[in-house]
């Protein structure tokens, strides 16, 4: 991590722990477990990725496009996030760590227009399949699964295929995987 880098992810990680006290982040606000979610954020970056610009679905406290977006600042992040209260969190992270690559999106991702040769990454939002649909819906032709590995399979969805995989080795049980998928051109 460069300088801006890490005095970026500093700030950003005092600003959990300041609005984890009124507002509910995430489920562990303890500072051991908001390194472990920074780090398994920055973890998709060891995928060999698409140079495009991407969108975080559900993006909640900023998990993984805040700490990819401050590891990346050429880089476009659309952050999309249907809850208000946590928008307006996202929006106070991007103005105070000035992250001028990263939009805000208060809305549903059904609903947003997000360039096609963008890809998608999520966390925790939804099953592998139901987001792979979500993301196809879209327009979008590739996206980061972060799962767990009890959710590995031979398939995620129709006309999709895994075409890398990495385990980040932290703390996790079970362990979280990080698949980068991508629609199969014979699909299309």
């Amino acid at each position: 991590l460069d300088g801006d880098c890490a005095e970026r992810l500093g700030l950003y990680f005092s600003m959990l722990r300041k609005w984890s006290k009124t507002m509910r982040l995430v489920g562990d606000a303890a500072p051991n477990a908001l390194v472990l979610h920074i780090l398994d954020s920055l973890a998709p970056a060891r995928l060999p990725l698409p140079e495009s610009s991407f969108v975080d679905v559900g993006s909640g406290a900023g998990f993984p496009g805040v700490p990819l977006a401050c590891l990346e600042p050429d880089r476009l992040v659309f952050l999309v996030e249907s809850r208000m209260r946590r928008a307006a969190f996202l929006k106070e992270v991007v103005r105070e760590l000035k992250l001028s690559n990263v939009t805000v999106f208060s809305s549903r991702f059904e609903d947003v227009e997000i360039p096609t040769e963008a890809f998608a990454m999520g966390r925790a939002v939804a099953p592998p399949a139901k987001f792979l649909k979500m993301v196809e819906r879209q327009g979008l032709r590739s996206a980061v699964l972060m799962t767990n590995e009890t959710m590995l399979c031979d398939e995620y969805a129709q006309g999709w295929r895994v075409g890398a995989q990495d385990r980040p080795g932290l703390a996790f049980s079970p362990a979280h995987v990080n698949l980068f998928c991508s629609m199969d051109t014979g699909s299309l």
